[in-house]
Order: C-alpha cells, then sequence, then structure tokens
C-alpha cells in the first residue's frame, strides 16, 4: 500500500518562502530584463501556475502569449496590465523555479514597491489550497532620465557625448548612452537576443556557494565574498556576430558566448571564480584565450582578466578571478607583451600565474608612489619584504628591479583586526599614465594584487592607492645659493623677510586681545559602506569609492568622455 502524503501529514502550512527579482535597469522608460525567484516550502506541482502580483510596469505584445524562460516553466505567460499580475505555468515539480521577462519600465520615477505571489491547487498533495503572501519582497525602483543634451543624425539615430559625436542605439540621458535590455556594446550597438540558459540562485550572507549549468559554465563564491544575502543570475547569450572592432586596437576574436551576471555591478568582499565555456578551434594558433570584459571608462574597453584556460575539460572552458559582475566572453588575444602568458594553454589545475612584464623602464628615477593596506604584523612584513616585492611587481606588471624595497608607514586600526599601511616606489617610463591606468582599473589591480599575494602566502591587501611622487622642496642651503648668487634676488628676499616679520608682529599684537573662542565644527568624514551596491550608484572596492556615473562596468551603460 502506497502512503500519500496529505495536508494532515505536512508539518508545516504551504507557504512562499521567498521571492527576488533582479532588475536589469533602474531607469524610467527602458526596456527592462527582469530575472524572478521565487522558492516555496513545498513542491510545486506539474501542470498548475503561480502569479506574481504587484508588477508597475508594461509588457508589450500580446498579453494571453508573454514571453518568458525559465528551466522549470513553460516558455509563456499571461499578463493582466490592469492587475499587473504575471502567471506561469509550472512544468517540473520543485521547490524553487526563476524564469525571465522583458518588460518596460514606467515613464517616471518610483520608489520601490511591493510584490507577492499566489497560487491555487498548486499544491499536489492539498487540492484547491490557496497559497498567497502579499509582501514577499521590495523592490523595482526606476529613476527618471535627465534630458538629452544632443539631438540626432541624419537617420534619426540619437547623439550622445561630450560634443554629442557618437550614435547611441539605446536612450540617450544627457551626454550618456543607456542600454535597453538585451543591448550591449559602445552606443548600445549590438544585440544579445534571447539567453540559451539563465541559472539564478539565493546565496545566503557568508556563505560559500556556487551556480552550475550546462556546458561547463560555473560560479563559485568563497565563505565571506558576500557580506549580506544576495540573489544571484547567469544568463548565457550565443551571440553570432559580436561586434569587436569598435574601441580597441589590439586583434580579437570571439570564442565562445557572452555571459551576463546580475545585478550588474555587485562587488564582492573575496575574488570568485567564473568557469565560462570556449571553443579552443575559433584561436588561431598566434593567440591565446583570455576572459575579457568590456570596461566602458576605459581607453582599450576589452579588458582582459586573469584567465587559465582549460582546453582538455570536458566541454573547454575558461577559468578567471572576478570581484564584481558584468558582461564576459571568452575571446582570443595576443599575450601580453614580454609576458609569461605567451606560453601554451595548459591543462594543468593549477592557477595561472598573473601577467608579468619583464622588460626594465627606461626612467632614470623612482617617480610612482604606492600604498598598500594588508592585515599583517610588521615582523610578517620584515621577514618576507623580498617577496611582497615580487608580488608588487607581478600584480602591476613591472620587473622586479622597477619596483623600490617597500617600507613600512605604520598600523592602521580597522574595525575588525590590526592592517600594516606599507609604500613601494616605482620606475615606469610614462607616470602620470601609470597612475590614471590603474586608477582607472582599481578593481583590477586590486585582483592582479592578491593573487600574486595569495601564490606567496601574504595576507591579501584591503586597499591601496597610487599617485606621483612629488618633486622635493628646495632646502636651505638651495635657497641661500639663489640669493647670493643675484644682487637682485637678495634685496627682494630682504624685502619679503622684512614684511614677513611685520606681519608676525601685527598677529602677535592681535592675538594678545583675541577672545577666545571654540574652535569651528568640522564635518565627519562620510563612512565607506560595506555592503556591496549596485554600479548605478556609488561603488565601493576597498577604500575606493567611484562617484556615480552611467558606466555599469561593462555591457548596460556607457560613457565617453
Amino acid at each position: 500500500m502506497t502512503e500519500h502524503l496529505s495536508l494532515c501529514t505536512w508539518l508545516a502550512t504551504p507557504q512562499w518562502t521567498g521571492l527576488s527579482v533582479l532588475s536589469g535597469s533602474q531607469y524610467a522608460t527602458m526596456l527592462n530584463q527582469l530575472t524572478i525567484l521565487l522558492t516555496s516550502n513545498f513542491p510545486l506541482k506539474v501542470g498548475s501556475n503561480f502569479s506574481i502580483i504587484g508588477l508597475n510596469v508594461t509588457i508589450d505584445g500580446n498579453p494571453d502569449n508573454v514571453s518568458v524562460s525559465g528551466n522549470d516553466i513553460l516558455s509563456y505567460a499571461l499578463w493582466s496590465d490592469t492587475a499587473g499580475k504575471l502567471t506561469v505555468f509550472v512544468k517540473a515539480e520543485v521547490n524553487s523555479t526563476s524564469f525571465t521577462v522583458q518588460v518596460v519600465n514606467p515613464s517616471y520615477g518610483r520608489d520601490p514597491i511591493t510584490l507577492g505571489a499566489v497560487c491555487s491547487d498548486c499544491v499536489s498533495f492539498a487540492p484547491s489550497y490557496l497559497v498567497y503572501n502579499a509582501n514577499l519582497t521590495s523592490g523595482l525602483a526606476t529613476v527618471a532620465l535627465a534630458p538629452s543634451s544632443c539631438g540626432k543624425d541624419g537617420q534619426g539615430i540619437a547623439l550622445y557625448g561630450s560634443d554629442c559625436q557618437y550614435k547611441c542605439y539605446g536612450v540617450v540621458t544627457d551626454k550618456y548612452c543607456v542600454c535597453n535590455a538585451g543591448q550591449f556594446g559602445p552606443g548600445c550597438s549590438q544585440s544579445l537576443g534571447t539567453p540559451s540558459q539563465v541559472q539564478t540562485k539565493s546565496i545566503p550572507p557568508g556563505e560559500a556557494a556556487s551556480i552550475s549549468g550546462s556546458g561547463g559554465l560555473s560560479v563559485s563564491l568563497p565563505a565571506g565574498a558576500l557580506l549580506g544575502s544576495q540573489t544571484i543570475s547567469v544568463a548565457v547569450y550565443d551571440v553570432s556576430n559580436l561586434n569587436l572592432s569598435q574601441g580597441t586596437t589590439e586583434t580579437l576574436v570571439p570564442a565562445g558566448p557572452v555571459i551576463i551576471f546580475t545585478p550588474a555591478g555587485l562587488r564582492f568582499k573575496k575574488p570568485i571564480t567564473i568557469r565560462i565555456p570556449y571553443n579552443p578551434d575559433k584561436i588561431p594558433a598566434n593567440l591565446r584565450p583570455y576572459v575579457f570584459y568590456y570596461n566602458s571608462s576605459s581607453l582599450n574597453p576589452w579588458e582582459r582578466q586573469i584567465s587559465t584556460p582549460r582546453p582538455n575539460a570536458t566541454p573547454p572552458v575558461l577559468e578567471a578571478l572576478i570581484d564584481h559582475f558584468s558582461g564576459f566572453t571568452p575571446l582570443g588575444a595576443n599575450p601580453p607583451s614580454n609576458s609569461d602568458s605567451s606560453s601554451p594553454a595548459s591543462s594543468s589545475t593549477a592557477p595561472a600565474a598573473p601577467p608579468t612584464y619583464t622588460a626594465s623602464s627606461s626612467a632614470s628615477g623612482f617617480a610612482v608612489r604606492l600604498q598598500v593596506v594588508s592585515p599583517m604584523s610588521d615582523t610578517f612584513f620584515s621577514s618576507n619584504s623580498d617577496q611582497i616585492k615580487q608580488a608588487l611587481a607581478e600584480g602591476l606588471r613591472l620587473n622586479v628591479a622597477d619596483v623600490n624595497s617597500p617600507t613600512v608607514i605604520g598600523y592602521v586600526q580597522r574595525r575588525s583586526n590590526q592592517s600594516l599601511s606599507f609604500s613601494a616606489d616605482l620606475k615606469v617610463d610614462n607616470p602620470l599614465g601609470f597612475v590614471e591606468s590603474v586608477q582607472a582599473n582599481a578593481s583590477q589591480t586590486l585582483t592582479r594584487l592578491n593573487v600574486a599575494f595569495s601564490q606567496r602566502s601574504i595576507p591579501d591587501a584591503t586597499s591601496f592607492s597610487i599617485s606621483l611622487i612629488p618633486p622635493p622642496a628646495l632646502s636651505s642651503g638651495a635657497i641661500a645659493g639663489i640669493a647670493i648668487g643675484s644682487v637682485g634676488a637678495g634685496l627682494v628676499l630682504v624685502a619679503i623677510g622684512w614684511m614677513v616679520y611685520k606681519e608676525r608682529k601685527r598677529r602677535n599684537v592681535e592675538k594678545r586681545y583675541a577672545i577666545s573662542e571654540p574652535p569651528a565644527q568640522q564635518a565627519a568624514p562620510l563612512p565607506v559602506q560595506e555592503s556591496p551596491v549596485s554600479a548605478d550608484g556609488f561603488s565601493v572596492s576597498s577604500q575606493f569609492v567611484v562617484e556615480p556615473t552611467f558606466q555599469n562596468q561593462g555591457f548596460h551603460y556607457y560613457r565617453w568622455s
């Protein structure tokens, strides 16, 4: 006799346990892609349906045949515009299901709204049981777009840029081009189409987690990568006409799909590992496979990641360390000049060493100063200074001879530990260009430094800063020499000295009769947020705070200056 599960034997009342909605765009009037994850404490019945309620959006097309994409649901859904309700149909008995749907954001700015879920007859052991929750999550805020400051060209295509010199196939706000869902690249000039697969998962705070998909796709998060709970999603797009000619001077060859990780701009406290499928046969013999992402803030926007090819895996994959979510794709490219990454691709499981430039600088002196903060003791620093120097050179892609021996600055008190601050002077051919390049790619530089540190058992850097070394001030002897060398200059110095003497005397007299007052209150420094935030707002990477821009670290928002 088979015993069937019933509502009486169920230990808990059937209910929804979570609803997460990831929004691809927060801007009003924009075509947007929502990724929705719904979880329950009961298995959904095959053939039943459930509804997401409270969606204050517009869905174009036939409301009785809305296209949705998910592993456990049918490919069509029903939409009620007046009720803001989207109904999807279940095809697998699961406790957690996710899907994507394209919508149009409202034409006005809006605060976050409350969303819920409802189903009837979706519990297999409890016919006609109603599962309802009207307050599962809050989200889907929209921000009004600023008016465009550029017009259109002769073909009616919107223009953007500092001089309105670029074409935008998305939406222009002020001088920026913002991409609709499914667009990416410079000026939103390319289309992604429909994803071939989407994987979504809710990650508990502080825990290690992973997501796996077909074709070797995977994402691995170490414990502590996220401070708070977060739902993440990975979508795979098979783009057959990927255009790599815009904004780059190097030879790049497409070698696999475009992978979009959302929420875009989400930053991690520790680097995470991604593995994306690629086709080694598409890469010419003179090129090597790398993971790239499109960074529109860079002069060379296709930015190479620290990558390890696994050509003998089944199927072949590229492994890379990243510190934020964006859009990534495998490309064939020439190895960096004078780097050890020009060696043949290895199928070893050992992590690949980051590229290290071996050519020595022709500069005559040290003109750049790097300052690093890391949780280590001064004793550890002293006994490992040579290893630290090598790691700095490797992370910055410099010759070891062009990195001066690091020196201790002092201890920095953090919330949870005491860290050591140390500095090293650098010799580079173009100091200003080098500093600007590192500052523009601060998060990637920090990742490279920490990979080099980890390979030498050095504690990860929590922050760093880089700047030009100011020219030395003139000594008193030099000033005296200048005065002696010129009678006219000497007379000027005497006059200046007499005026300084008179001014000090006047201030001393005033100070004698001054009424003591308390010092003026100074504004407290703004706290640096610890939680990860979208690149739509302030992006925080260690101690680096990037002002808000419409650039979304890759495939959504683009700014040219």
